[in-house]
């Protein structure tokens, strides 16, 4: 009966030991037990549509400053073809730690054809981007490109 006794009250001592450095750090129960931080990533342009021969910005935002570096791809699609319509959009994108945005510029090509609308569609994609950063309720934008 002496041990159990014993083992209790060392048990109860190491517990308050702890607890007790826990309240000294100013730490709370629920900093011992809160999620990894979370980042969004979203994508967005200051217009929905562009004129050929104009220069069009893509930005690329996260809610709060990068914790590391890291690059990302988006995907192209759309009627517009790139290299024919547009040019400086690569699908890669990088990251360096402490940046919250990214802008980059795409040159859109005056061909000259009379073709109507067309479109650039930018996704975003989760493969390849660290534990943490996901993608946010704007991780896709469609750009519609008139002809002169």
């Amino acid at each position: 009966m002496l041990f159990p006794n014993l083992l209790r009250r060392k048990t109860q001592s190491i517990l308050l030991s702890f607890f007790s450095l826990i309240l000294l750090s100013g730490c709370s129960d629920n900093d011992l037990l809160a999620p990894p931080t979370q980042f969004t990533l979203n994508i967005n342009s200051p217009v929905e549509s562009i004129i050929e021969g104009q220069a069009l910005t893509i930005r690329i935002t996260l809610d709060r400053e990068a914790p590391q570096a890291f690059n990302g791809i988006y995907e192209i699609a759309g009627s517009a073809t790139k290299g024919t319509d547009f040019i400086g959009i690569s699908g890669v994108y990088v990251f360096a730690p402490g940046d919250q945005s990214i802008t980059f510029t795409s040159n859109i090509i005056n061909d000259g054809l009379m073709e109507g609308q067309e479109t650039i569609v930018l996704s975003l994609s989760q493969t390849g981007l660290p534990q943490g950063i996901n993608l946010g309720e704007s991780a896709s934008i469609t750009i519609t490109v008139w002809g002169k």
